[in-house]
């Protein structure tokens, strides 16, 4: 049976969504993977803060490697969901039209109605936190092995800039994290 282009350009439509749909599953399947290892290390970490301060930086120094790597994933799933989300796009405006393309105005823009934020930034944004999280406790703890004496204060001064950055890191993922494609309002 021979294809004809539509038929062909079709194939190629439903291969692309499929693929699409297979690295958002990934995405998802990495994140997993990672929140798994990073949540055992800081159960490790807090089984051997107190016990053995050497095992504990290395402790830290591995969970600091799994969200590094966890962030190079996300971004890396994130390239290759893009990468099928324009050929879909591109597949899609001889088979359906402008179906993923065309972003439609919300019904509701209350307070807690939805926001288009992107899902992806978001779960990269966050890996990149929990990767500075790791450093700063990787720091924490070399810093305790070798200076058993470290002011109150400056712990204090520490622990409290920490909470301020996240505070602000926080509000920087807020504007970072928006969609900032053009919204087509329905006309029916």
């Amino acid at each position: 049976m021979e294809q004809t282009p539509r038929s062909i350009e079709r194939a190629r439509y439903d291969a692309a969504i499929r693929a699409r749909e297979f690295e958002i599953d990934l995405f998802w399947r990495r994140a997993l993977f990672f929140w798994g290892f990073l949540a055992a290390a800081f159960v490790a970490l807090a089984a051997t803060h107190d016990k053995s301060p050497r095992l504990a930086v290395v402790v830290a120094s591995f969970g600091a490697v799994c969200a590094w790597t966890w962030t190079l994933a996300n971004r890396g799933s994130k390239y290759w969901y893009e990468s099928w989300e324009k050929k879909v796009q591109t597949a899609e405006r001889s088979i359906t039209g402008a179906l993923f393309a065309q972003i439609e105005a919300p019904g509701d823009a209350g307070p807690l109605s939805g926001r288009r934020y992107s899902v992806s930034r978001l779960a990269i944004g966050f890996s990149y936190f929990t990767w500075i999280v790791w450093t700063v406790i990787l720091l924490y703890e070399v810093i305790g092995l070798w200076c058993k004496c470290v002011p109150e204060w400056i712990a204090n001064t520490s622990a409290t800039a920490f909470a301020l950055f996240s505070v602000v890191y926080g509000l920087w993922l807020c504007a970072e994290c928006r969609k900032h494609r053009h919204v087509i309002k329905p006309s029916f």
